[in-house]
């Protein structure tokens, strides 16, 4: 379903395993992390749009998950523009949940990511992905090294939010988007981490597992950006050596407010159909959770 009951929600979602220079090994598993996201929003009733290039194991794996181009800028800004005419026909209120997974870097203070023959910069983002859109809001979801400068500019003011998992920059995209709110796997000049047991990265596999229904803390059948935080906080609080421990940022859009409450994604009702796994549990603690192939689709502490 939408983010909110009224609106219809749509998705493009972004992966792409190449490097941003030769010295920088390709990433393994951005097109599973694709993936297992389109999967995801589509199962929720997202009008999905999934561009990435799978490798011949991804392939298989995902046969049943279907991409519908290349994740090149053309290809992008394509989906984006197809999404905004859908917009329009329709008439209604509409929200977008933009997802990217790959490689980051920043370069003359400018962050980015990878795309397929191009980089996204962080202006390229504000101008030519976000500003344009019809969308009354925007959700996006970004698993790169160093994502945190795709949206603040490098050395600028930040301030730790108390809840521990939000921060908030004077220099947000050079004034801001006030409809945007982001979810990033990093929080300043760090590195975000595969791991080959949930074929992931770390950061998207704990986003999904939250948007799943293991961060829906009050049980309304919605995923607040303050639970989304809370649950990734929570979910590396047991990595003794910091260095180790991923540190991200949670921002729900400016102008929304129910601010940290703003629903990022939910599951009650509209376009999703009902479904919900019960446990007969003595005891609640963690859970795995997977589909008939062995893909990891929840992990959640229910303690």
């Amino acid at each position: 379903m939408a983010a909110s009951a009224a609106a219809v929600l749509f998705a493009v979602v972004v992966g792409y395993n190449g490097s941003p220079s030769p010295g920088v090994p390709p990433l393994r598993f951005a097109d599973d992390d694709a993936a297992g996201y389109a999967r995801l929003l589509r199962e929720a009733g997202a009008r999905t749009t999934l561009l990435t290039t799978y490798d011949d194991d991804s392939r298989r794996l995902h046969a049943d998950v279907r991409a519908d181009g290349p994740p090149t800028r053309a290809a992008l800004l394509g989906a984006l523009a197809r999404v905004d005419e859908e917009i329009a026909r329709a008439g209604g209120p509409a929200e977008l949940i933009v997802v990217y997974t790959g490689h980051g870097d920043v370069d003359h203070g400018e962050g980015f990511v990878m795309l397929d023959g191009a980089r996204l910069t962080r202006t390229a983002l504000r101008d030519e992905v976000l500003a344009p859109r019809r969308a009354g809001r925007v959700h996006v979801i970004v698993d790169a090294c160093k994502s945190y400068y795709l949206v603040f500019a490098r050395g600028g003011e930040r301030r730790r939010h108390a809840a521990g998992f939000a921060a908030a920059g004077l220099d947000r995209l050079a004034g801001g988007l006030p409809h945007v709110g982001f979810a990033l796997s990093t929080s300043s000049d760090a590195d975000s981490h595969e791991w080959e047991e949930v074929q992931g990265g770390v950061f998207s596999h704990e986003v999904r597992s939250a948007l799943r229904g293991a961060a829906d803390a009050d049980g309304d059948g919605r995923v607040s950006y303050a639970e989304l935080g809370a649950f990734v906080s929570t979910a590396n609080l047991g990595i003794p050596n910091p260095r180790y421990r991923p540190r991200f940022t949670v921002l729900p859009p400016p102008d929304s407010a129910q601010g940290e409450g703003t629903p990022l994604l939910g599951w009650d009702g509209g376009g999703a159909p009902a479904r919900a796994v019960r446990l007969d549990a003595p005891r609640p603690g963690r859970i795995s959770v997977e589909d008939a192939v062995g893909r990891r689709l929840v992990d959640a502490n229910l303690a």
